[in-house]
């Protein structure tokens, strides 16, 4: 039998949980005594764990017996008009999330609420992204392509942050508010060009999104964000080119008055 889509996203979870459960990490920051983690640098904690473990997860595909995970995906992909690679980086994403959660104990009682918090959103996220992956594949070939949570995120992530960074923080301060209106812009764009489904609109904004650090390039500043997600989406993922009434615009400076900064979902 052929691997489908959720058996490459199972793949992937197992090598996420378990390089989560054993990657040499320094946790000395941000867990303190009797293994309670701190609740004011949780998004940091997570930001630089999720880094740590997917390396290692990355560093176990030299090694046996990932590679017969590999032949399996590969021999499968030929017949397929799926793309099962991406269902594996999904699940691996999803095993780390997961990992994270047993690893520090984060739903424990022990923990602060905000931290179990945080524990219970990550292992709702891994849950959801295994619930998103098709019976038998991933995005079909001549079928409407939609983004996926995990990938969207990987998207948003490495293309339209650092254009919301160029412009609102040279500083080095993440702007939250410009941070929160553009994703939410993004996603709105991308539901109307159909490669988000429509259920996106509901998606919370990922714990990353307002502590995420980002180098700044020297690149040249971008204003219009519709252009610049429709020249990232057509560059990384070889989508058709969108529309040109997109709409999304670059957000406008937030006010430093909070009381005039307006309201964001």
């Amino acid at each position: 039998m052929k691997m489908s889509c959720r058996d490459a996203f199972d793949e992937g979870y197992q090598y996420g949980f378990s390089a989560a459960d054993y990657c040499d990490f320094d946790d000395d920051e941000y867990v303190g005594d009797k293994g309670k983690v701190d609740p004011e640098t949780i998004g940091e904690f997570w930001e630089e764990f999720s880094s740590a473990a997917g390396e290692s997860e990355t560093n176990a595909r030299d090694y046996s017996p990932w590679e017969f995970t590999a032949q399996a995906i590969n021999e499968a992909t030929e017949e397929s008009e799926y793309d099962l690679w991406q269902c594996y980086e999904d699940g691996a994403y999803a095993g780390i999330k997961a990992g994270f959660v047993k690893r520090y104990k984060l739903t424990d009682a022990k923990q602060d609420k905000s931290v179990q918090k945080f524990g219970k959103e990550l292992e709702s996220e891994a849950k959801a992204s295994r619930a998103e992956q098709p019976d038998d594949g991933g995005n079909a070939e001549g079928n409407p392509r939609k983004m996926t949570k995990a990938q969207f995120e990987s998207f948003f992530r490495e293309e339209i942050l650092p254009l919301v960074a160029e412009r609102y923080e040279q500083d080095g301060i993440p702007d939250r508010p410009a941070r929160r209106e553009a994703w939410n812009d993004t996603v709105d764009a991308y539901i109307r060009d159909g490669d988000l489904p429509e259920r996106a609109g509901d998606w919370d904004h990922p714990k990353w999104l307002e502590t995420a650090k980002v180098v700044l390039s020297s690149r040249g500043r971008n204003p219009y964000l519709g252009d610049a997600v429709k020249l990232a989406k057509q560059r990384k993922y070889g989508y058709p080119t969108p529309p040109t009434s997109r709409g999304a615009t670059m957000p406008a400076k937030a006010s430093s008055n909070p009381a005039k900064r307006r309201l964001m979902r």
